[in-house]
């Protein structure tokens, strides 16, 4: 069993007070925040004061009143991902945020039942339901770390969940919301700036750590 994943999207997302009908690629491009190819091939799915929807060949954008979110589900574009938010907010320099998101969901494939079967016995202690129900077995678990490691204001909230597609019959959904606390527009570039990378290899670290202690169980 590989520890790679076979699915990896990461996922910018911030909250704050935005106006949907105005952050369209046409008016991206007008300010110089997506580029010629990017803005004239976009897909529009929706403008509207209430919600602006639209994608790129590689990455989606959502936006609410109440929440910016940059979506990219291929590795080779997980920088262009990130400078295009830079760019978009470079823009948008006057709004008001208060938390960004590195949101990281990779899926896992565990290659047959019984392995993901053992693997939610290793997470959760199943038998304390057998006197009460049969045949039970971990769906969904989250994990809450508050206050981070880091020092940083914010946390990291990790939820593991079972899922079945195509990439992965019999896989597992980790999903890390690197979350932190920001005041302005320029505090939280700063952040994207400076724990990019430091993420990523959290991430890496949460997920390798994990396989690796249910391995030595098996």
């Amino acid at each position: 069993m590989t520890i790679e994943p076979v699915q990896y999207t990461i996922a910018l997302v911030t909250i704050g007070s935005f106006n949907p009908v105005i952050i369209s690629p046409l008016w991206l491009g007008i300010k110089g925040a997506l580029g010629k190819d990017e803005t004239e091939s976009a897909t529009v799915e929706m403008i509207h004061r209430e919600l602006t929807q639209f994608s790129l060949s590689w990455a989606a954008c959502r936006v609410t009143p109440e929440r910016f979110e940059l979506i990219c589900d291929s590795i080779a574009y997980f920088e262009p991902t990130k400078d295009l938010f830079q760019n978009i907010f470079n823009v948008l320099r006057e709004t008001p945020v208060t938390a960004i998101g590195i949101n990281h969901v990779t899926v896992f494939d565990l290659g047959d039942a019984t392995k993901f079967d053992q693997f939610g016995k290793f997470l959760a202690k199943m038998d304390i339901w057998n006197e009460a129900i049969s045949n039970s077995k971990l769906k969904t678990i989250e994990i809450l770390e508050q206050p981070r490691g880091d020092k940083l204001s914010g946390y990291r909230n990790i939820r593991l969940e079972g899922v079945s597609n195509a990439k992965a019959k019999y896989g597992v959904s980790i999903s890390i919301n690197d979350h932190f606390d920001v005041t302005s527009v320029s505090d939280m570039l700063n952040i994207i700036s400076q724990n990019w990378q430091s993420s990523f290899d959290k991430t890496k670290s949460i997920t390798t750590s994990l396989w690796n202690q249910f391995l030595k169980r098996q």
